[in-house]
């Protein structure tokens, strides 16, 4: 619904019908499943950078576990560990289907603050 304005969200739907592409899948429905694993690979990723060339499992994992935080801006998080491990990411958008069942973004991506 917003990768015409959101270039972080375009880049996830490029990556992975590249991906598809290069393997010769047939193209996949974007789905809410298809964004976390994307979303999910991405913190990982940063947090392997985070850690350096000196990558060991213990390096990686105080890396992960000393308030490492992850954003995709306007898109997703901010994420920070090991807090949201326990409490929920407290942000969101709202998404409407028209009568011609086209989507729209009806509430932008913002964030909030949890209660806990």
């Amino acid at each position: 619904e917003s990768a015409d304005e959101n270039p972080i969200v375009q880049r996830m739907i490029d990556d992975v019908r590249e991906y598809e592409e290069t393997k010769g899948l047939p193209e996949t429905p974007l789905s809410g499943e298809v964004e976390a694993g994307y979303w999910s690979a991405d913190a990982f990723l940063a947090a392997l950078e985070a850690t350096g060339s000196d990558l060991t499992v213990e390096r990686f994992l105080q890396t992960a576990n000393d308030d490492f935080e992850w954003i995709a801006e306007a898109t997703a998080g901010p994420a920070t560990w090991p807090r949201n491990r326990q409490v929920p990411v407290p942000c969101g958008a709202l998404v409407e289907v028209a009568g011609d069942g086209t989507f729209g973004v009806a509430v932008p991506y913002s964030c909030g603050r949890n209660l806990t």
